[in-house]
C-alpha cells in the first residue's frame, strides 16, 4: 500500500488519489478476518478478466489521463486458468487469488469454485488443445452463432472431438452457487492445435508473428500483451512456462551473457552473432524483453510488444509511440538520454527444450 499512497497518482477524471482512497481499499481489502492459517479453495477463471493490486475497477495512472498504464493493473487471466481463492473482500464482490504465475484481486463472478480434483482434471487432460492465433473465438454451437468468449494464444482446453473444421472443447462455467460446471464450446481447428506444437526456432518465429502487429496492453489491459506476456504467449505454445514479469523471465533458459553498465557494444554483438540462435533466444533490457530474430549484415534484430522508445531531438528527448508488436533492430533510441536498446541490453539468454520436450 505504502508503494502507491507514497506517490502522486490520478483519477481517471484527472483529480489526484487521496489517503481517502486508500483508506476505502484497505478496508475493503478485509485483512483483519484473514485467518493466522488459510484453507484455499480451488477453482477456474471462467472468462477474461483483468487482475487487480486492489479490489477495484477503478483505474489509477501516474499521469492524468495516462490511459496506457493503469498503476492498478496487476495481470490479465483467460477462460480455464486454475487458481487458489484465498481471501474475499468486505464487500464480498472479489477475490484474493494465487493463479499458476501471479496473485492479486479478480471479481468474484470470474470464478467458479471447485475441489482440487475437480480443477486437475481440467488442466491435467490428456487430450488437450492449445490456441495459437492471437485470439481464439469460442462459442457455443458448432455452427458459431453464439458467442462465449476469446482465449489469447497459449490457452489450453481439454479436447473432445474434432469434426469438420471444427473442434470441440470443453470450458468451465460458474453455477448459480459459484461452483464449477463444464459445458461444451467450440472454436475453429485452424485457431488451436492439438497438444502443444513442436519446441524449434521455426515455430516461435511463426508464433511471434502471428502477433506481429497486435496492440500493446500493459498488463493484459484491453485484451491485449505487454512485452513479457508477449513473449510468454509465445513459449506456452509449445508446454514452456515463462515467469510472468520481465525481470523474472530473464533469469529463465541459458545464459550466453551479462551485461553490467557501460559494457562495450561489439562483446554484445559477438554474442548475438556467433552464440544467440533467433527464436530460442530472449534480450532482457532493465523493464523489458525481446525475442532474439538473428542478425543481418551484422545488424541485430528483434520482435517485441511495446509502447514506445525515445528519439533525440534538439535538448530533450521526444516519445516514439510504437503501441503494438513490432519488429526493430537494437540501434532504435540510439542518442537519447536512456540509449539505444543495444546499449541497455543486459543479458541474452536461450530457452532451452526440456528432456520432456524432446520425448514429446
Amino acid at each position: 500500500m505504502d508503494y502507491y499512497a507514497d506517490r502522486r497518482l490520478y483519477h481517471g477524471d484527472g483529480s489526484v488519489v487521496t489517503p481517502r482512497f486508500y483508506a476505502k481499499m484497505t478496508e475493503n481489502m478485509n485483512l483483519y478476518a484473514l485467518p493466522s492459517a488459510i484453507d484455499p479453495q480451488y477453482g477456474l477463471v471462467v472468462r477474461y478478466t483483468n487482475q487487480r493490486v486492489f479490489p477495484t475497477d477503478a483505474p489509477v495512472y501516474a499521469k492524468p489521463h495516462d490511459r496506457d498504464f493503469d498503476e492498478l493493473q496487476n495481470s490479465a487471466l483467460d477462460i480455464g486458468t486454475p487458481v487458489a481463492v484465498v481471501h474475499t473482500s468486505l464487500d464480498g464482490k472479489w477475490y484474493y487469488l494465487i493463479d499458476q504465475l501471479n496473485a492479486g484481486w479478480v471479481p468474484v463472478e470470474a470464478i467458479a469454485l471447485s475441489t482440487w480434483g475437480e480443477m486437475q482434471e481440467f488442466i491435467g487432460a490428456k487430450m488437450f488443445a492449445v490456441v495459437t492465433r492471437p485470439k481464439g473465438a469460442l462459442f457455443w454451437d458448432p455452427g458459431m452463432r453464439m458467442y462465449h468468449d476469446y482465449a489469447r494464444m497459449g490457452t489450453r482446453f481439454p479436447l473432445s472431438s474434432i469434426n469438420k473444421g471444427i473442434a470441440a472443447v470443453r470450458l468451465p462455467l460458474r453455477d448459480e452457487d459459484g461452483t464449477l460446471f463444464g459445458r461444451a464450446g467450440y472454436i475453429r481447428e485452424d485457431e488451436i492445435h492439438r497438444g502443444y506444437l513442436a519446441y524449434t526456432p521455426r515455430t516461435i518465429i511463426r508464433q511471434a508473428f502471428e502477433l506481429l502487429n497486435a496492440p500493446y496492453g500493459w498488463g493484459g489491459m484491453y485484451g491485449e500483451q505487454d512485452c513479457s506476456r508477449f513473449v510468454q504467449e509465445i513459449f506456452a505454445t509449445v508446454g514452456i512456462s515463462l515467469p510472468r514479469n520481465s525481470s523474472k523471465q530473464s533469469r529463465v533458459g541459458v545464459l550466453l551473457g551479462e551485461y553490467p553498465d557501460n559494457t562495450r557494444k561489439e562483446a554484445k554483438l559477438d554474442i548475438l552473432s556467433w552464440k544467440a540462435t533467433g527464436g530460442c533466444t530472449l534480450l532482457y533490457l532493465r523493464g523489458h524483453i525481446m525475442l532474439f530474430l538473428g542478425t543481418i549484415h551484422g545488424t541485430p534484430y528483434a520482435i517485441h510488444s511495446t509502447w514506445g522508445y525515445r528519439q533525440p531531438q534538439w535538448w530533450r528527448d521526444r516519445i516514439r509511440v510504437i503501441n503494438r508488436v513490432a519488429v526493430t533492430d537494437l540501434s532504435l533510441g540510439t542518442g537519447s538520454k536512456k540509449g539505444s536498446y543495444l546499449a541497455r541490453l543486459r543479458s541474452i539468454r536461450m530457452i532451452a527444450p526440456s528432456d520432456a520436450q524432446r520425448e514429446r
